[in-house]
């Protein structure tokens, strides 16, 4: 199982924010961080999924419609 590195699709969302990452509730995974995919602009982009605050709102304007895929990664390969 270590070797696995399974991909969720996750679509459509409803972002809030232009910061490329939605912010989204993200399941506690031993050993792992989550990693947010989204392909744009002819190339793969890969960053670190933000998790949600428990007071998170969604900004009004500009709202869009987003996808991309998660990804639990090992916790040394997150954080670069």
């Amino acid at each position: 199982m270590t070797g696995l590195d399974p991909t969720l699709a996750a679509h459509p969302l409803l972002s809030g924010s232009a910061a490329g990452s939605p912010a989204l509730t993200l399941p506690k995974v031993s050993a792992r961080s989550w990693s947010w995919i989204t392909a744009g602009a002819g190339a793969w982009t890969s960053g670190p999924a933000v998790a949600a605050r428990s007071d998170a709102t969604l900004d009004y304007t500009p709202q869009q419609a987003i996808e991309g895929w998660l990804q639990p990664v090992p916790d040394k390969e997150a954080a670069r």
